[in-house]
């Protein structure tokens, strides 16, 4: 074989101060011997592996792969005392690896000869063999090996919209040539250890392998079955990587960015749609509250920092910031009178205002106040606290209505369906999900699987209901009756509470550190407060009180009424044949007068129902 200009100079000895039949496997003290590539420099960025057997033919590896220093100590590698497993003689060599960033990767660059010496188990360090001075016999020699898979990680099913990854390490003597294969085509442009479709088509389902040839020979893989598949309820759609846990509940705008902080210190606006980052806001402490979105695309919530903060929706910078006596994990939420109310863990729920910060009132409670406000249809506001109770205050902060016990809520918020049950998680202490009659308190259901913690629900316009849990699960239920409909495991605890876009996107945080997007059943659910912060957008802002329509013309074709408005408003008309199924006739802009709306189509049904809802 064609010799390399490499000196391996290795000292093999029995070491007593660890565990008999070892080698001081290094080429540093006492020998001091650099090695050197076949330019003459010293080596380094490789890797060196001992292997060691009784017999010539059977050595193996032993221990782990040890790196080569850089810099002043280019030349000797990271040695150290190496358990064999065996006593006395026995044969060693000692192979090299270099070419990648990661030894799996790295190509085989050479071998030594093989060496026939002893271990020793007595209780004096043997002085170095005889037949190692100079070391000469362990020059390193230049090793032609064909290719061979070392690993392949293909996907078995690939989802349509998303990226796909296929990739192979393989060993061998470089240079070596890849070729990626679907249904024994070669893939035009596949030519790398790692092959990536952008985004995956039903087309690209079918047969993949791989190629590898270098000079000494070609191999290719068996061929893989692929499936590819349009994406369905429960598949990930993205994640993206934050800096700490995530405890705080994604808020969406109405150009779709997505708004949520975490630890550490950190407020981020990402893409809805790809995942990317927009902006970063770095308030004082900690972020768990969860972002509220005004009118006007202010960004509002809580920190440990004991601040309440309102930022710029598009840039990210700060508007004003109010400080309490307590840290504030509670999320904001804004009545229909622009009044910001806001729990603290000094105990008080606070009434600012939503354009200077400014405090109006505050109603103390007998605890700190975690749980995050919902407004009712007529004004009321729904809030935990730690006094063991759910507090239904009017609209005046300052004015009770009536209490709740519920024995500990902790951070969990309720939620309202359709039909005004109302579902709301216990806290951390009691772990359970409640949904009880909104008129009466009639307890309807509980789901204790998992541990449920402060994650808030969400109702889904099927009525599924979203929910987080201590046991790290994202879960999907049924609002009827509390059975699991699927359940998907992340990497940490989920106290996030879940956000549900128009399209039935499920967003939600977990304590792994990741945000993770959903593909969901249906929208949310036509109700008051359908989930943590009112509705997909996280605005957060309570309802306006139903609209009274006044019938202007005929009650046959063509079909008219008018209704107030209020000025900034936007309103939607709907119409439905059941009751069921609502759809959007006309966007109409309030100005503080009346509106006028004629339905003009031709009527299609024998009976139609109106309404009008104020847009999201």
């Amino acid at each position: 074989m064609k010799a390399v200009a490499l000196l391996l100079a290795c000292e093999l000895m029995a070491c007593s101060a660890f565990a008999q039949g070892t080698i001081h496997f290094t080429n540093m003290k006492p020998t001091k011997q650099q090695i050197f590539d076949a330019n003459g420099e010293p080596l380094t960025g490789a890797w060196a592996q001992l292997y060691a057997g009784k017999t010539a033919d059977s050595i193996v590896p032993v221990g782990d792969p040890v790196d080569f220093y850089e810099d002043h100590k280019s030349g000797y590698f990271k040695g150290g005392v190496v358990d064999v497993g065996f006593y006395g003689l026995g044969f060693f060599q000692v192979w090299a690896w270099k070419g990648a960033e990661i030894y799996e990767r790295a190509p085989q660059i050479g071998k030594s000869n093989v060496l026939y010496t002893r271990t020793s188990h007595n209780t004096h360090t043997p002085s170095l063999p005889g037949e190692l001075i100079g070391l000469e016999s362990f020059s390193l020699t230049a090793v032609e090996v064909p290719p061979r898979f070392k690993n392949i990680s293909i996907p078995e099913v690939m989802v349509t919209g998303h990226p796909a990854e296929f990739i192979t390490t393989v060993h061998g003597t470089p240079p070596l040539t890849y070729r990626w294969k679907k249904d024994g085509q070669a893939i035009k442009g596949a030519n790398d250890p790692v092959f990536t479709i952008e985004s995956v088509k039903l087309s690209d389902a079918g047969s993949y392998a791989i190629e590898v040839t270098n000079p000494v020979g070609t191999i290719e893989s068996e061929p893989f079955q692929v499936m590819a598949r349009l994406p369905k309820p429960g598949d990930l759609k993205w994640n993206f990587l934050m800096n700490g846990p995530v405890k705080s509940a994604p808020a969406i705008g109405a150009n779709g960015t997505v708004y949520v902080g975490s630890y550490y210190r950190r407020v981020v606006a990402l893409d809805g749609q790809t995942g990317a980052e927009k902006w970063v806001f770095e308030p004082g402490g900690n972020v768990s509250s969860s972002p509220a979105i005004g009118v006007d695309g202010t960004v509002y919530f809580g920190c440990e920092d004991n601040k309440v903060y309102a930022l710029d929706g598009q840039s990210g910078a700060k508007k004003w910031e109010f400080a309490t006596s307590g840290s504030v994990a509670s999320s904001p939420a804004i009545g229909s009178n622009g009044v910001v109310y806001v729990g603290s863990a000094d105990g008080k729920v606070y009434a600012l205002d939503s354009q200077t910060g400014a405090r109006k009132r505050t109603f103390a409670t007998g605890g700190s106040v975690a749980s995050s406000p919902a407004i009712g249809i007529d004004g009321t506001i729904y809030v935990g606290s730690d006094d063991g109770n759910i507090h239904a205050l009017y609209g005046q902060p300052g004015a009770k209505r009536w209490t709740f016990p519920t024995g500990h809520t902790g951070g969990a918020s309720p939620a309202i369906g359709a039909d005004g049950t109302v579902y709301i998680g216990s806290g951390i202490k009691n772990k359970v999900t409640h949904a009880f009659d909104g008129q009466t308190g009639a307890r309807k259901w509980v789901f204790p699987e998992g541990g449920i913690g402060n994650s808030s629900p969400a109702i889904a316009a099927d009525g599924t209901i979203y929910v987080g849990s201590d046991d790290g699960k994202f879960y999907a239920l049924s609002s009827r009756t509390g059975a699991k409909k699927w359940e998907f495991e992340t990497g940490g605890f989920v106290r996030s509470s879940p956000a549900i876009a128009p399209d039935g996107t499920v967003y939600v945080g977990s304590n792994d550190g990741r945000v993770y997007a959903f593909y969901g059943s249906a929208g949310p659910a036509d109700s008051a407060w359908p989930m943590f912060g009112r509705n997909a957008q996280r605005t957060s802002r309570a309802p306006l009180p139903p609209t009274e329509l006044k019938i202007t013309g005929a009650t046959v074709f063509p079909f008219g009424f008018s209704f107030a408005t209020a000025k900034g408003v936007t309103y939607e008309v709907q119409s439905s044949s059941d009751l069921v199924a609502w759809g959007v006739l006309k966007k109409m802009k309030g100005s503080s007068g009346e509106a006028k709306f004629i339905d003009t189509r031709k009527a299609r049904f024998p009976r139609q129902y109106y309404r009008v809802k104020q847009a999201e």
